[in-house]
């Protein structure tokens, strides 16, 4: 007979193989009794990449907008694994999706791969978790929060046109080549610094200051845009395979050592000042002394009001800060810099555009309001035509956490030629929300939708009505109860980037457009084609505008 330890022993392992078992079981056994097996979509490629690496060589969008042709707006694509995804291009099943975040979830390995770089932020972390971290999170990005922050965006923006001044005169020509991308990731990394965290990255002028340096290399290693390698895959989905060191895992472990040791101290400072300001008996959630972010978000933290239970505990405090710097200045800089490539596609667009800018110069000088910058028409039409055209993440995942039937607006037809009114999904299916392929809808937009014209807010159509995001009717912000928290800091930041540059400086195409591919790892960001090595790039001519 068994003894009681060795009962324990067993029931022990068990405990610790169940999650992994589950594992297994979602992926390679779940998906051949899901009831994704009935809806139409192209075959697999083979049976580890399904139909991952036919969508990198044509991009994403190209593959996409081929199958959407082929199977109308609901289709499954095959992942890793034999595993299938449901393409859910109708607004009212992403609607529903995305509404009920305690019932979808992210993936795993999205999670997991994510949890990598920026830890167990908000981002990363789901259900009641979710909610605690966002509801300390939310005072810190509040309307009045964000124009306080106007000043600081315009300076760094400010910088960044004087930058680019400078080196045309240097040059002494009439105009000189420029990485557009490069120049604005370097910018929003010091907009976030500032305006996150009160830490001044000088990235654009970089200090010889060992502390910064070390930031701003471990945050490099931590956005590099590579695509994760097979084992980073295996490792996500099955977690006992996390214990085996990579290179990866390496790089991002000494990168994350670096962030939690100065973040560590931005945290420690900011409750030294706080609680400096005011005794912890008189701080209030809605107290706003402190401008940047992580301040508002370590005094919202320490309000009285606030039950201990529901108070972040240091390390997810650390958390938030590589999130916010990835989140806050890498898909900022993607959206400013596909604004900037489609006005140098249509001068005439830069030009009204340029019109507008010099007309408030002239009204309110050079650091305007937020009022007079939000009152300036064709700038907003621009930016929601920035963002409708060139989401920053082009898609998003979740998985179902119980069995689901998930309403749409249209009818599709299974592989058995039934019409359905709903999908039906399993516990364990993905479902994919293609924020690019609806922003671009042309039964939405019609058939000019992929075209960039900004013209078209001034009428936008009744059926954009139908889009489920948290702005501007389209889905790059996301919608729902986990719609992007910092939305209002993104537009704001974005409109003093443009109103700053594109009121001093032309751009023009350095390359022929059709040599400019767009890939999606995390944001998506353009690359040369048959240069995609080098990494990520936008080369533009950049001149004065002059007197016009």
């Amino acid at each position: 007979m068994a003894s009681t330890t060795t009962i324990a022993v067993w029931i022990a392992v068990l405990a610790l193989l169940i999650k992994p078992l589950r594992g297994l079981y979602r992926t390679f056994v779940g998906p051949f009794f899901s009831p994704l097996r009935n809806v139409p979509g192209p075959s697999p490629q083979n049976w580890v990449y399904g139909n991952i690496k036919e969508s990198r060589k044509l991009t994403r969008a190209v593959a996409q907008r081929q199958w959407m042709q082929q199977y109308g707006s609901i289709f499954t694509t095959w992942s890793f694994f034999g595993s299938q995804r449901l393409f859910l291009g109708d607004s009212r099943g992403i609607g529903h999706v995305i509404s009920d975040p305690m019932n979808y979830y992210k993936p795993q390995l999205g999670r997991y791969i994510a949890g990598q770089i920026i830890g167990d932020g908000i981002l990363t972390v789901e259900g009641a978790e979710h909610k605690h971290q966002r509801r300390v999170l939310n005072p810190a990005f509040g309307i009045a929060q964000i124009r306080e922050l106007l000043p600081v965006f315009l300076e760094k923006s400010s910088q960044l046109r004087d930058v680019w001044r400078s080196r045309i005169a240097e040059n002494g020509s009439s105009r000189i080549v420029v990485d557009i991308l490069d120049g604005l990731q370097l910018t929003t990394l010091d907009i976030i610094g500032l305006a996150g965290f009160g830490f001044n990255f000088n990235a654009l002028n970089p200090p010889d200051d060992s502390e910064t340096r070390d930031f701003t290399d471990a945050l490099r290693v931590l956005t590099n845009g590579k695509a994760p390698g097979l084992m980073t895959v295996l490792q996500g989905i099955l977690p006992p395979l996390r214990v085996i060191p990579t290179p990866r895992t390496r790089r991002i472990a000494k990168a994350r050592a670096v962030l939690n040791r100065i973040g560590g101290k931005l945290i420690d400072d900011r409750k030294r000042l706080v609680l400096g300001d005011f005794s912890q008996e008189k701080i209030k959630r809605d107290d706003v002394q402190g401008k940047d972010i992580l301040s508002l978000l370590v005094r919202a933290n320490l309000a009285t009001d606030l039950p201990e239970k529901s108070r972040l505990s240091d390390e997810d405090m650390l958390s938030q800060i590589p999130t916010l710097l990835v989140a806050g200045h890498e898909t900022t800089s993607s959206a400013v810099t596909w604004g900037l490539h489609s006005l140098s596609n249509n001068q005439t667009i830069q030009d009204k555009l340029r019109a507008e800018l010099r007309e408030c110069i002239d009204a309110h000088g050079s650091a305007p309001s937020v009022e007079a910058l939000n009152s300036l028409v064709y700038l907003d039409m621009f930016v929601r035509e920035v963002m409708r055209l060139h989401a920053p993440v082009s898609s998003t995942l979740r998985v179902a956490m119980k069995d689901d039937l998930i309403p749409t607006d249209h009818e599709w037809i299974d592989v058995h030629g039934v019409k359905h009114s709903g999908v039906p999904v399993a516990v364990g299916d993905t479902v994919f929300l293609p924020i690019e392929m609806l922003n671009t809808s042309t039964s939405i937009w019609g058939e000019d939708a992929t075209d960039f014209r900004p013209e078209r807010w001034e009428h936008p159509p009744n059926a954009a009505q139908s889009i489920p995001g948290v702005w501007g009717n389209s889905l790059s912000f996301l919608g729902g109860p986990r719609a992007c928290i910092g939305f209002r800091f993104s537009l704001l930041e974005m409109k003093a980037l443009f109103f700053t540059l594109v009121s001093t400086l032309r751009f023009e195409n350095a390359l022929d457009p059709e040599n400019i591919v767009r890939r999606s790892m995390v944001v998506t960001r353009p690359f040369i084609k048959d240069e995609e090595g080098k990494g990520a790039q936008l080369p533009m001519y950049v001149s004065l505008a002059g007197d016009e």
